[in-house]
């Protein structure tokens, strides 16, 4: 895989929580951000499915990684999320990802918009 440019620590001590063990999307650009907690196991599913369907930002998720998601790359996780949505039909993957897909939505202006993504342990 291709090596990341590690986040600036200012960066992350402002954008991402201290438990390293929790997984979530926080979208940031609104008046307040807006966290989406994810189970670790549907975490994993994300990093696999998009591994799968060589999906750029799911197949970055890997276990213990924090990554930040620019307005430039929101459409592309947008559309990554909504192929999701068509292509996998399983109930707890839908709740998932319709619920993340609504919160980024709810966010406001996408070109404002930025995700910070912590994949735990």
């Amino acid at each position: 895989m291709k090596s990341r440019t590690p986040l600036p620590e200012a960066f992350v001590r402002k954008n991402f929580e201290s438990n390293s063990d929790l997984c979530y999307f926080r979208i940031n650009g609104g008046s307040e951000p807006i966290v989406v907690n994810m189970p670790a196991f549907m975490m994993r599913r994300l990093l696999r499915l998009g591994q799968a369907f060589s999906l750029h930002n799911l197949k970055c998720l890997e276990p213990d990684v924090k990554v930040a998601i620019g307005s430039y790359e929101l459409p592309n996780l947008l559309r990554e999320l909504n192929q999701l949505l068509e292509w996998v039909k399983e109930p707890e993957t839908t709740k998932h990802v319709s619920r993340l897909i609504e919160a980024i939505a709810s966010a406001g202006d996408p070109k404002a918009c930025f995700i910070t993504v912590a994949s735990g342990a």
